[in-house]
């Protein structure tokens, strides 16, 4: 567990609670000697260089880590079956460096959310992201004109047209109702009855214009228009 990579405290109370007597100290100590001797980019490499796992480590001029990115071989095959539609976030405050972890994800033939690739990224920015879908666009060719589905994060878009600038991007639907209603109640111009009638309107609204069924349905499109005006 401790070469794993878990707390050594965790580890200990484990232990006590499976009825071994070990000293926390004694656990500390054994996690202290097996920390890697070496430089933090030699352990990088001696985690991340196995045979199914691709990863690349872009540094600066300044020997700076400003990207990790990795995916597996399982993970490629999934982007390469599944990757019309491809889910892009990020995740903070999970390394000691403040390192956000930024993930590209996919929907199964299941309906099941899977990853297809990770990356460690030094700031939030066009330039950092722009190196991990990069490395994403060379592990898989084949996505170059996916969709990809992002929250209202402009770097993320930004560095999504600038790696894949045949790719169409969708705000998520989730992200989007919740800034308008946000700003609905900022406002402070329509009450909770009110609030839950537009927000209902709206996801109708939504729905109809991802799916483009106003073509086939305009005065029904309209006529939502007009009362959502009003």
């Amino acid at each position: 567990m401790l070469a794993s990579g878990s707390n050594p405290t965790l580890v200990t109370d484990y232990l006590h609670n499976r009825n071994f007597p070990v000293k926390p100290r004694d656990v500390h100590n054994m996690k202290q000697r097996l920390k890697f001797q070496g430089t933090p980019t030699e352990e990088i490499k001696s985690v991340l260089d196995k045979p199914h796992i691709q990863y690349v480590i872009d540094k600066d001029s300044s020997d700076t880590l400003q990207c990790l990115a990795f995916a597996t071989s399982d993970q490629q095959n999934l982007a390469s079956r599944y990757g019309d539609v491809i889910l892009l976030d990020g995740t903070y405050r999970i390394n000691k460096h403040r390192m956000p972890l930024y993930t590209a994800a996919i929907v199964d033939s299941e309906s099941h959310g899977q990853p297809i690739a990770h990356a460690l990224v030094a700031r939030e920015d066009v330039e950092h992201l722009s190196l991990f879908l990069s490395h994403l666009k060379d592990w898989v060719p084949n996505i170059d004109s996916a969709i990809f589905m992002v929250d209202k994060d402009f770097a993320e878009i930004s560095a999504i047209r600038q790696s894949f600038p045949n790719a169409t991007i969708h705000l998520c639907r989730f992200h989007v109702l919740k800034a308008f209603m946000e700003e609905m109640k900022r406002q402070g111009c329509i009450n909770n009855r009110t609030l839950q009638q537009v927000l209902s309107l709206v996801q109708f609204l939504y729905i109809m214009l991802l799916n483009n069924y106003y073509k086939c349905n305009r005065l029904q499109f309209i006529i939502c228009t007009e009362i959502f005006r009003h």
